[in-house]
């Protein structure tokens, strides 16, 4: 048994056609998810059709690691103000579903995630010889770049 993250919740569509959301407490070791039910804990398919598993609260999984940013700059073209502002990434920060994110500052010098960030045009390391813009390097969920962090 593998202990859940709190972060999982079990959809069970009971009789009836009600749903009800079970938070994860734990994985079987064929991956199950286990929840509490009326005989402690069991599997989520005991408690009625587990129809799907989806994340609990506000989306975000817990940060399980940072590590420096390693040389990685982020650039961020506001048009609206038309400057362009080049922000070195501080950190990389790993979270227990695997996801890996750059952590810069912004123009007030707060540390902001750039997952999701609007201004966000490109993502870089001064390393690479860029010869088109560098638009082609995504932001949004770095899988091009988790391996080379």
């Amino acid at each position: 048994m593998i202990p859940a993250t709190g972060m999982e919740v079990a959809v069970i569509e009971t009789e009836g056609g009600r749903k009800q959301r079970l938070p994860v407490q734990a994985w079987a070791d064929d991956g199950h998810p286990m929840v509490v039910g009326d005989k402690g804990l069991v599997r989520a398919d005991s408690c009625g059709h587990l129809s799907s598993l989806q994340c609990n609260g506000d989306g975000l999984y817990p940060v399980a690691a940072a590590v420096p940013g390693g040389g990685w700059f982020t650039r961020v073209e506001d048009t609206v103000r038309a400057i362009t502002r080049i922000a070195p990434v501080v950190a990389w920060v790993m979270r227990t579903d695997g996801t890996v994110t750059a952590v810069t500052r912004d123009s007030n010098g707060d540390l902001v995630d750039i997952e999701g960030h609007q201004l966000v045009d490109c993502l870089y390391h001064p390393d690479e010889t860029v010869t088109e813009h560098p638009k082609s390097v995504p932001t949004q969920g770095l899988s091009a770049v988790q391996g080379e962090a």
